[in-house]
């Protein structure tokens, strides 16, 4: 049996890379065009390494418990969202209370990992929120779509896996899926 805490280190590079350009970005948009990229990378990275966990624990062990998948991205976390949202919330209290009127509608959106898409339904962009440095919940917008992600991507592998059985047929319509995804 192989390792069950495989560590890749080229995945650590990779990660360092992108916060580099993330944060390269806030500092100076205009000179560091395409930081946010780094964004993207984390991304792939969580699919990635999401589904290779559900394969090695499902080849391993001949079984993936998504309620197991579920607690453990909940008590990572959801501890830090919170923490961040009641920061954030005593800030607003004290410096920017102009954005008190939404402050329960996107502390809801982001507990539920909607905030994406709250965000798209009352004409919000990042880039015109990031620039003009209104919100200090610009950027959750990440932590929801990985919510979604990991919300819908045990279930999308539970069909492909458990359904379909072979690895190969499950690879293929996972290629599928995610070109569809794209675009």
């Amino acid at each position: 049996m192989k390792n069950k805490n495989r560590f890749i280190t080229g995945y650590s590079g990779l990660r360092s890379l992108a916060v580099i350009g993330v944060i390269l970005y806030h500092l100076n948009p205009n000179v560091f065009i395409g930081g946010y990229l780094g964004v993207l990378i984390f991304f792939v990275l969580s699919g990635y390494l999401v589904t290779d966990h559900m394969l090695f624990s499902y080849q391993t062990y001949g079984k993936y418990s998504n309620r197991l998948f579920y607690l453990k991205r909940i008590k990572k976390l959801y501890p830090q969202l919170i923490s961040v949202l009641w920061i954030s919330g005593a800030y607003i209290l004290i410096f920017q209370r102009d954005i008190l009127s939404k402050f329960n509608e996107i502390v809801l959106a982001n507990l539920f990992n909607v905030y994406n898409i709250w965000q798209i339904f009352n004409g919000q962009s990042y880039f015109e929120r990031f620039a003009s440095n209104e919100s200090p919940f610009v950027h959750l917008w990440t932590m929801s779509i990985l919510g979604q992600f990991y919300l819908l991507w045990p279930i999308i592998m539970y069909i492909l896996v458990y359904k379909l059985r072979t690895k190969k047929r499950a690879l293929y319509y996972d290629f599928c899926v995610n070109y569809i995804v794209c675009y």
